[in-house]
């Protein structure tokens, strides 16, 4: 059955460069047997890479051996490499968690660019259940209670795990009946410190004495677990797909959505910003859950819900976005409008012309006009500068920026992107969609008018 299944998904991927984890345990070996029997048959390019997490010294470089002398037995391509786990390590990092980290890393580097390429996982029955007990206790959905799955996407690669369907007993009959019975043996799976140990030899194991059912059960409860949460997760992608690339969105879009797509689309639209995986935790969950409600917000004030490096999520308004509450420092331009009639900054596209009759209803919040001839002929372009002050058009005296920019209730993402126009001595002339200032100021009597128009902006 076990050979039949695994040539059943192989037969999806024929003449595919196949990857294998061959630890040299019972479920790897299993996985690498039933794999290679199908090699010639589907024109497969097999290859087991062993992973030596130096870890466990002298006991890791032997396994390493074995299946290094397995693989030349049976005339199967082997590939080897170490990933230093231990210097690798972030601050409060766990052992599993570095592990997998670099073990994704390798697997992206071998595959980068290739087409035609999976990699096979030996995980089985057993490993899934107990990751249904661990993210459960770690308060998850049912994705992340499911997350072990045939089929998955990271980074990329595509994993696939033929053997969830069997447990460690059928893998060790599997191997019993082709006469092996020797594999290699982790001892450290043995120590009950690690969380998945505990739940492996502690709790599972008295679950099934107590209700000898549960063993065929909780794999059942498993599979039906995932049938729910691959609906979900269609009906998320498609909310998704209508804020997909956008950094800025609308309140209602997230206070429609139901509570149970409400954290898949949030993922979905992390991950794409920070073009990494982001999970949201429960926490982040609940601070954004309760922003969409807060009182704050509804009177106009913005409510800011922490994310990661200096990364936020800003509501305000009827809008939602995401941005860094760091501004991105930007160095000054210089502008010759009358040798160059544009320029570029930031984004954004300034467009100066020239005529010599003045008309006031082309003002706008994206367009201003300066008598010509008392402008000078070099202007700067720049970004927000500690204790800017300018005089806005009707006023006598100046005004701090920062107050200017508070009346109007933009927010944080709108002041860390404002433009300034600035005469060559750095004055405040001109703060596109915001105000316009006495510099300069075009009349009738003018026999130059320069009108100057911020034409484009990138999207948020």
């Amino acid at each position: 059955m076990i050979t039949q299944s695994v040539g059943k998904i192989l037969g999806k991927f024929p003449s595919y460069k196949v990857y294998i984890g061959f630890s040299g345990g019972a479920d790897s070996v299993s996985l690498l047997i039933a794999a290679n029997a199908f090699a010639q048959e589907l024109d497969l390019d097999i290859t087991a890479v062993h992973f030596e997490h130096g870890i466990r010294g002298e006991a890791s470089r032997l396994d390493a051996q074995w299946c290094r002398d397995f693989c030349f037995r049976l005339k199967i391509n082997y590939e080897q490499y170490d990933l230093h786990t231990l210097v690798e390590r972030k601050q409060n990092e766990n052992i599993e968690a570095i592990a997998r980290r670099l073990r994704i890393a390798k697997w992206s580097e071998l595959i980068q660019d290739q087409e035609k390429v999976i990699v096979l996982l030996g995980h089985h029955a057993d490993d899934r259940v107990e990751n249904l007990f661990i993210r459960m206790c770690r308060g998850s959905n049912v994705s992340g209670l499911t997350s072990l799955r045939e089929e998955s996407v990271i980074k990329k690669i595509r994993f696939i795990r033929p053997l969830l369907a069997y447990s460690k007993l059928d893998l060790i009959e599997f191997l019993a009946d082709r006469g092996i019975d020797e594999w290699c043996v982790d001892h450290s799976n043995f120590d009950e410190s690690y969380t998945r140990n505990y739940f492996r030899h502690r709790i599972i194991p008295e679950i099934i004495e107590k209700l000898p059912t549960a063993a065929t059960a909780l794999v059942k409860a498993a599979k039906a677990l995932e049938v729910d949460a691959r609906y979900i997760e269609e009906r998320a992608q498609k909310k998704y797909s209508l804020i997909a690339d956008k950094n800025i969105t609308e309140l209602k879009f997230w206070c429609s959505l139901a509570p149970a797509l409400r954290p898949r689309v949030l993922r979905y639209w992390l991950t794409s910003f920070f073009k990494v995986e982001f999970v949201p935790n429960y926490d982040l969950i609940e601070r954004f859950q309760k922003a969409l409600n807060q009182k704050e917000r509804k009177e106009g004030r913005q409510i800011l819900v922490p994310l990661t490096n200096n990364y936020f999520i800003w509501l305000h308004r009827d809008e939602v976005g995401l941005t860094c509450d760091k501004p991105v420092e930007t160095g000054e331009c210089t502008w010759d409008w009358r040798s160059q009639n544009s320029i570029a900054y930031d984004g954004r596209v300034f467009t100066l012309s020239l005529s010599k009759e003045f008309d006031p209803k082309i003002i706008s919040p994206t367009i201003t006009a300066f008598d010509a001839d008392l402008l000078p002929d070099e202007l700067i372009l720049s970004k927000r500068k500690i204790g800017d002050k300018m005089i806005p058009f009707g006023g006598q005296r100046q005004i701090k920026l920062k107050k200017l920019l508070t009346e109007r209730k933009l927010t944080a993402v709108e002041k860390t992107n404002i433009i300034i126009l600035r005469s060559n001595d750095g004055k405040i002339i001109w703060l596109p969609t915001v105000r316009h200032s006495t510099f300069a100021t075009a009349t009738e009597q003018s026999s130059n008018i320069a009108y100057i128009e911020m034409v484009k902006k990138n999207p948020c």
